[in-house]
């Protein structure tokens, strides 16, 4: 078995773990905006394996890299935000 494809593979348990973990966090934290939060930061982690594992981010340049996390993270935060803002008002 070639090492891409074992990546690949190692990446897709990954993802596998990382899925089951948000549904744990949907599933048994109590409030509502821990749950949110916890899932929002979950998805941003499975983008960032995403984009390194099958998209070749590790690669490219580090300009780009930066660009692509920060990204991630600032669209996780603003999600997590603007449903901080619809919940409370």
């Amino acid at each position: 078995m070639t090492d891409k494809l074992l990546a690949a593979r190692n990446a897709w348990g990954l993802l596998l773990v990382i899925s089951a973990v948000s549904f744990l966090a949907a599933e048994l934290v109590g409030q509502r905006t821990v749950a949110i939060a916890a899932i929002m930061i979950i998805a941003a982690v499975k983008i960032a394996v995403i984009l390194v594992r099958f998209m070749d981010v590790s690669t490219a340049p580090p300009a780009i890299r930066r660009y692509l996390y920060v990204w991630t993270g600032a669209v996780a935060a603003a999600v997590i935000a603007l449903w901080q803002v619809s919940a409370t008002g």
